[in-house]
């Protein structure tokens, strides 16, 4: 899978949390994303994931040369965080049909 951030942004309110971020992560890579609290980081990864959409620019996520549809994208990503709650006795693959 790749995902690629086109010219992207978020905002809130008046306030960008982030703008003009172009970027591709691609599957076999790993990635580090850094910063102060209130800085964007969940909020890009969040966006990454397909939970929110940017304010200002756009994102593509691919499989294999297919580009998928922003609905579709659940299917293939998810994420974990401090605040949401992982079921010890699911596979990763059982996580990501769950959400």
């Amino acid at each position: 899978m790749q995902v690629t951030l086109i010219n992207a942004g978020k905002k809130y309110n008046n306030k960008w949390v982030f703008k003009g971020l172009s970027t591709s992560i691609e599957k076999g890579y790993r990635h580090a994303i850094t910063g102060k609290n209130g800085s964007g980081k969940s909020t890009l990864i969040m966006m990454i994931a397909g939970y929110i959409s940017p304010s200002k620019g756009s994102l593509q996520w691919s499989i294999e040369e297919h580009t998928l549809h922003v609905n579709d994208v659940y299917k293939h990503v998810s994420m974990a965080s401090p605040y949401l709650e992982l079921i010890e006795e699911f596979t990763l693959e059982e996580m990501i049909r769950f959400h």
